[in-house]
């Protein structure tokens, strides 16, 4: 079994210690550490971090690649920025391109000389 902390940022600021198996779902600490917490916690309005970066509850602990006495953040749903996309960014404006110069129009022919 291995520990691992959740951290609610409060006011005041609490710490809830629970211990999971290997394969055990890190939702099921998330529900045993929210009913760990004064008051209790709805684990559905959260959301946990680890290093900024969320955290998919429902792998196994040993597929999520979190090590063992590690501290995730629990952080409400709405407070913060979404999670960041997997895409890249889309780049900024194209850089503005030079103005094009005028293409002045050919006058006409002279006309032909009268004989």
């Amino acid at each position: 079994m291995s520990v691992i902390h959740f951290v609610w940022p409060g006011p005041p600021e609490q710490r809830a210690s629970v211990k999971l198996t290997a394969m055990q779902p890190i939702s099921v600490g998330l529900a045993e550490a929210c009913s760990k917490l004064k008051p209790a916690l709805d684990p559905g309005t959260l959301r946990v971090t680890l290093n900024k970066k969320p955290v998919d509850v429902s792998l196994p602990w040993r597929l999520a690649n979190i090590p063992a006495g590690t501290s995730l953040r629990l952080e409400p749903l709405g407070a913060a920025a979404p999670p960041p996309s997997p895409f890249p960014r889309a780049p900024h404006a194209a850089p503005p391109q030079p103005p094009q110069p005028a293409v002045a129009a050919a006058a006409p022919p002279p006309p032909p000389p009268q004989a």
